[in-house]
């Protein structure tokens, strides 16, 4: 349950942020977009995959690249899916580093230095996301 109420909620942020990144500034239906994600989740759950959520990288790479629809999402999907069937020998031969060296560029591309600047503004504590509890203990 946990689990669907954090992908619930990744989903809905990454509406947001591609509605205010669509050059367009189309809107979108979160309540379509939420029971299509249940019913793709349930789906997975049959066949025993992994669950699935809107991802803000995938969405920001489309419409940086020129998408025009959500068929972009399918393709992209479709193409994913043939890569891991067809070049699975190949994949495995990349080097989790250059993998990790891939995603820090493709975060640093869709960064932007003014927001680490206005949340560096607001203190230390929110620029890192990660700090330790002041009691020094675990909550149990």
């Amino acid at each position: 349950m946990t689990l669907a109420i954090v992908a619930s909620l990744e989903t809905l942020l990454s509406l947001e942020a591609v509605e205010q990144i669509d050059p367009k500034k189309r809107s979108a239906h979160p309540d379509r977009e939420l029971k299509a994600q249940g019913i793709g989740n349930m789906m997975a759950g049959v066949i025993g995959a992994l669950p699935i959520t809107s991802v803000i990288v995938r969405s920001s790479a489309n419409v940086h690249a020129g998408a025009q629809s959500r068929c972009s999402a399918v393709v992209h999907g479709v193409l994913l899916l043939a890569s891991v069937l067809a070049l699975t020998a190949v994949i495995n031969l990349i080097l989790p580093a250059c993998l990790a060296a891939i995603l820090i560029f493709t975060g640093l591309k869709l960064a932007k230095p003014s927001l680490f600047a206005a949340v560096a503004k607001q203190g230390i504590r929110t620029l890192c996301a990660v700090h330790r509890d002041d009691r020094g203990r675990a909550d149990d």
